[in-house]
């Protein structure tokens, strides 16, 4: 297994996970490169992404609050994009393994700063934009930042997130085992697979004291492990 074929099953599952292929990869890429990697990094692209959320989270307030004055339709916008809430997005997609830091960069912890991970959250918005269309652009931002549509007045604050679109699946799983059955999730191993040009793990998620089990695959263990979670829940919400 090559460390360029690793990186390209890499690259894949986020695509997996943002929805959106791209057809263009070296601008994917880029979007995770930091600038203490190389002079061809994602800072203009993360300009170009917070103009473009800035955008699609102004329409979407626009058309919930109907009520709301400029005013407070700044104040929430605000509220949406904060550092904080675009970096768990960046957590939730894993894609801190993926960028591109300069060997001083990444030995000084700085890949999981808040404001770094909002930042490649940006940049990615931006590459899908130019790679693809808007429609694209704001699929996925509904979809991972959670825009809940049903909050129609102020104050709004998290009503306009739909809360299960920011909470991870495993932290998801781990609260309702919790509170219904009083028991943690369990994650094993299952297998690597792997080849001249896939890298795949399979994990499996397990309730105890049941005889509920699923399986995920993923190119790295956190993201089988994810993908297990989420199919538990599917099938314990059912």
């Amino acid at each position: 297994m090559t460390e360029q074929s690793a990186d390209s099953a890499l690259l894949s599952n986020l695509q997996q996970e943002l929805g959106y292929e791209f057809r263009d990869q070296d601008l994917l890429i880029q979007a995770l490169t930091h600038s203490s990697s190389s002079p061809v990094n994602n800072e203009r692209l993360e300009f170009l992404g917070d103009a473009v959320l800035k955008f699609i989270l102004s329409h979407f307030l626009f058309k919930t609050l109907n009520q709301a004055g400029e005013g407070d339709l700044t104040k929430e916008r605000a509220s949406l994009e904060t550092n904080v809430r675009l970096a768990q997005v960046a957590r939730n997609l894993d894609v801190a393994s993926l960028i591109r830091l300069g060997k001083g960069a990444r030995k000084d912890g700085i890949v999981k700063n808040p404001g770094l991970l909002a930042g490649v959250v940006e940049a990615i918005i931006a590459a899908i934009y130019l790679d693809g269309s808007l429609d694209d652009v704001v699929d996925m931002v509904h979809r991972h930042l959670g825009l809940n549509w049903n909050a129609t007045e102020l104050p709004a604050g998290d009503m306009l997130l739909d809360r299960r679109a920011l909470v991870h699946p495993k932290t998801e799983l781990q609260e309702f085992t919790i509170k219904q059955l009083g028991v943690y999730p369990l994650y094993s191993k299952v297998r690597r697979r792997s080849s001249d040009i896939e890298l795949m793990w399979k994990a499996q998620c397990t309730i105890p004291n049941t005889e509920l089990a699923t399986e995920g695959e993923g190119a790295n263990i956190q993201a089988a492990e994810t993908i297990a979670a989420q199919k538990m829940l599917t099938l314990i919400q059912k």
